[in-house]
């Protein structure tokens, strides 16, 4: 019971702590004037097969290799890809990066990645993090995805914690990209 509780203050603090952020769409070359859309990065929460939010121990799960695949595909195949946080087409260049990250987890997509990512002023460290997570799904298989896709979210999550409020507000298309990419995969955890 006090951990459903402590579950449960944890989500009203992050409700009531998040802050509406705001990304370009269209043709709009910054965040100033009609073309904002309202964004919000809440943490990105798993599921393990007992149903506990974000708990260490995730078993196996026989839809996540799946969803991993599917991303990947779809991230390579040039097919559009709609952001979930803006409800607006990503930039197809940064998809095809993202997708190639994922799939291939070579140095050259890590940089590039990387650069995108703290050129637009995300932490270092917490780039570097996510983008070392997002290389080990290239390599997963039915016994390894949950473990991969968790170490992908928490970093994604720690990206988000430690992201300054103006790289949140306008991110770039890189990061609308893995948003997109972890959101179903995460969502397979424990299913």
């Amino acid at each position: 019971m006090l951990s459903y509780q402590l579950r449960l203050v944890a989500a009203a603090v992050l409700v009531l702590g998040s802050s509406a952020a705001y990304a370009q769409s269209g043709n709009g070359s910054d965040i100033s004037g009609p073309t904002q859309v309202p964004v919000t990065f809440a943490p990105l929460g798993v599921n393990n097969n007992n149903g506990n939010n974000n708990a260490p121990g995730v078993g196996a799960s026989l839809s996540t290799p799946g969803a991993v695949a599917g991303v990947q595909t779809a991230f390579t195949s040039g097919a559009a890809v709609t952001s979930p946080a803006t409800g607006q087409p990503i930039a197809p260049a940064a998809v095809r990066a993202v997708g190639a990250l994922i799939t291939s987890g070579s140095p050259t997509s890590v940089a590039n990645i990387a650069a995108a990512l703290t050129a637009a002023g995300a932490p270092s460290g917490s780039v570097s993090a996510l983008t070392q997570a997002l290389a080990l799904l290239s390599g997963t298989n039915a016994e390894t995805a949950p473990g991969a896709v968790l170490a992908a979210v928490k970093s994604f999550n720690a990206l988000v914690a430690s992201a300054s409020a103006d790289f949140l507000r306008n991110p770039p298309a890189e990061f609308l990209a893995i948003h997109a990419a972890l959101m179903p995969m995460a969502a397979s955890i424990g299913h």
